[in-house]
């Protein structure tokens, strides 16, 4: 813990505890650097922190002074990416929801999704920031939960340590294998894989194409595998000829040399941005003469022409689910609840009919 933090806790406890009371000025800058054995500088940043969590105010040209309601509030550290749609969508939510709760202060840590490149480096040294962050944090006695996002491209195994000494929730897991045993919710992926193929199934579609994920895209593998085995069961059974993709760019390829494949259903939207723009290449019109199927139902969906018929998978529903179960009365169950994707139909499959 930083020097400035640990004296901002010690004033944080006088303050606590009555010795400094509620409108009566505190130390000066130099008093305090001289108790504390350190520079004015040091002191000045550890008064920020109280300044910022409401306990102190300062008057220009008369000193810091306790607050006269000193505010009482608890932490709640949400650790997901912070840009993207769908992680856009989660963290509107989050501050929408705790807005409502003003004796809680949010708190967003961002962490890299990237490509398809995963930076090793980078993964070991957030996952050791965010433990530091979280140690200081238990130490002043704020911290009372962490909600964690499954999908992320961080190791998250060091939350273990904090069972029992904060509550843990995780959300939107990618994998459905909640790596630390804590409340869940998540994406059924599996009725998501299901409703997609069915649709194009029950537009008559004989010859699919999947677009999985990139071979070497390994902390995703359970999400790959189960689509593939989903499409390979169900394709299967309905006597459809399938072929598993792992990019856009071989898929355009595998097309261009097979004529009669008739579908496509791909992990996510984001797969169709180079692939819609080619398909006149191959004198192919989506929803005319092949039905396509997308994942996520982001806002590019709509953008496509034609508009993509897409699996919606409701993250505002995931995070209202695990923020409900928060509020909740303890104590908290661990377990994984899945919340069901919806097909949204529209102009790439809406009239396509083989």
């Amino acid at each position: 813990m930083s020097i400035h933090s640990e004296i901002s806790n010690i004033i944080r406890k006088r303050i606590e505890t009555g010795e400094y009371q509620p409108g009566k000025m505190i130390d000066s800058l130099r008093n305090l650097a001289s108790e504390f054995k350190t520079s004015p500088e040091v002191i000045r940043l550890a008064l920020n922190l109280l300044r910022k969590d409401g306990l102190i105010i300062s008057h220009h040209g008369k000193g810091n002074f306790v607050a006269q309601n000193p505010v009482s509030f608890r932490e709640v550290l949400v650790i997901t990416p912070l840009h993207g749609h769908i992680d856009q969508d989660i963290v509107s939510e989050f501050i929408s929801r705790f807005s409502e709760h003003p004796e809680y202060r949010l708190i967003m840590e961002d962490i890299k999704m990237g490509d398809n490149q995963i930076d090793y480096d980078y993964i070991e040294r957030r996952s050791a920031e965010l433990s530091r962050m979280i140690d200081d944090r238990l130490e002043n006695g704020k911290l009372d939960a962490v909600f964690f996002n499954g999908s992320s491209r961080i190791r998250l195994s060091f939350l273990k340590k904090y069972i029992n000494k904060v509550k843990l929730f995780c959300f939107h897991d990618i994998s459905q294998l909640v790596e630390v045993p804590c409340p869940s919710v998540s994406i059924d992926y599996y009725h998501g894989y299901y409703i997609g193929l069915h649709h194009l199934f029950d537009k008559g579609c004989k010859n699919l194409i999947i677009i999985s994920l990139p071979e070497n895209e390994n902390i995703y593998s359970f999400h790959a595998d189960l689509l593939e085995q989903t499409a390979i069961t169900e394709c299967e059974e309905a006597g459809i000829n399938l072929h598993i993709c792992h990019s856009p760019e071989e898929a355009f390829d595998y097309l261009a040399q097979n004529p009669e494949v008739d579908g496509m259903f791909a992990h996510a939207d984001a797969c169709y941005i180079k692939l819609m723009k080619r398909f006149h290449e191959l004198g192919r019109s989506p929803g005319e003469d092949i039905a396509v199927v997308g994942y996520y139902n982001t806002p590019w969906a709509e953008m496509f022409n034609p508009e993509l018929t897409s699996i919606e998978v409701f993250p505002k529903k995931i995070i209202d689910e695990i923020i409900s179960l928060y509020f909740s009365e303890p104590p908290y169950k661990t377990f994984v609840t899945k919340i069901r994707p919806k097909l949204v139909v529209r102009k790439s499959t809406e009239n396509f009919q083989k």
